[in-house]
């Protein structure tokens, strides 16, 4: 829980000698530490008001009843939803923090605990670096620590010389194309209801002629799948062409496998050049015109936008992509429109 974390936290014994930086992270938390004090303190005091009101059931009104009850649950809706160390809390499990001071809304209490059992102690860090996200939380053992990623080693570098290397071993280095396919994505890969993709092998590093072979299964929902690879060569991999006019809808939570070379499947092995690459999985509710428009109808590749039949590259495809999400955001559809899960690949000679 997070109230529980944030009690393990505690201010360092040689506390002048810790850096600037560290001194305001551990400020940060000891100000979060007492804004949670007083909502379990607030907590404590809704549980006595909904026993009071249920014991003066048989004398009060139903209808006076819910306006005493969300007055109180308004605030403390509100107070937990804006809170700035809820970082890591989806957009659903926010909805569901301030639909508990909506009087019009109905709300699962269920839904209210798992929310709260998900929370982690977490907050954006802003950095500087081109194309990276990276955030303060609380590790097991009650120190702080970073995640996230950068895009260059000397990124990664800059921040072990402020925060050292323990603090920073959970931040990744993810240079061109998984890094911007990351940033570009940023709002779909936060949903919990995303496609995930994972690799048969399970390698990290992958070495020419090993297999690429991976699978995605879909989010719990009815979904339009797209699946793009990014190769190290600069090329943009269309692996799930529209068979027809209209694109196939898949069912949830459904495996699809590739590259594995069975029931007619081709067989994906890693080749030369080598470097970072990253297979891309979008579920959307709706179809990504966008997308969809730019297939050629010989072999269902993406031609670029530019016209002239030349295939689209990697800086166009993301950019392209970009601009897609955030009209059908601007449309009514955001983070729950569109979700996706990304998996990076590093290929060695």
């Amino acid at each position: 829980m997070l109230i529980s974390l944030l009690a393990m936290l505690a201010w360092p014994a040689q506390a002048q000698d810790i850096p600037k930086e560290l001194a305001e992270i551990y400020a940060l938390i000891r100000s979060a530490n007492v804004k949670l004090g007083v909502l379990e303190e607030q907590v404590a005091l809704a549980e006595q008001e909904v026993a009071r009101l249920q014991n003066a059931a048989n004398r009060r009104s139903r209808d006076q009843e819910a306006i005493e009850q969300s007055s109180f649950a308004v605030g403390l809706g509100i107070e937990i939803a804006e809170h700035d160390m809820i970082e890591s809390a989806d957009r659903i499990c926010r909805d569901e923090f301030l639909a508990a001071g909506n009087p019009s809304l109905s709300v699962s209490e269920n839904a209210l605990i798992d929310c709260a059992d998900t929370l982690t102690l977490r907050a954006r860090y802003n950095v500087t670096f081109d194309c990276s996200s990276v955030h303060l939380e609380a590790l097991a053992n009650g120190e702080i620590g970073l995640s996230g990623y950068v895009k260059a080693e000397q990124d990664l570098a800059d921040l072990q010389a402020q925060f050292g290397t323990m603090a920073t071993r959970n931040v990744d280095v993810l240079p061109f194309p998984a890094c911007e396919a990351l940033d570009v994505l940023e709002l779909p890969l936060s949903s919990e209801r995303r496609p995930t993709v994972s690799l048969l092998s399970d390698l990290e590093n992958i070495s020419f002629g090993d297999s690429l072979a991976f699978r995605v299964t879909t989010p719990d929902f009815f979904s339009f799948l797209y699946v793009v690879y990014l190769q190290a060569d600069g090329a943009v991999v269309n692996l799930m062409p529209r068979r027809r006019l209209m694109r196939a809808q898949q069912d949830p939570n459904t495996t699809l496998y590739f590259g594995d070379g069975r029931d007619g499947r081709q067989t994906y092995t890693a080749q030369p050049p080598s470097g970072t690459e990253a297979i891309i999985a979008i579920a959307a509710r709706s179809p990504i015109d966008a997308l969809d428009v730019l297939e050629d109808e010989a072999d269902g590749q993406l031609k670029s936008d530019r016209g002239r039949g030349a295939r689209i590259d990697q800086v166009e495809f993301l950019s392209l992509l970009e601009a897609s999400l955030q009209e059908m955001a601007s449309q009514g559809g955001g983070r729950r429109e569109v979700s996706a899960g990304v998996l990076h690949l590093n290929v060695i000679p």
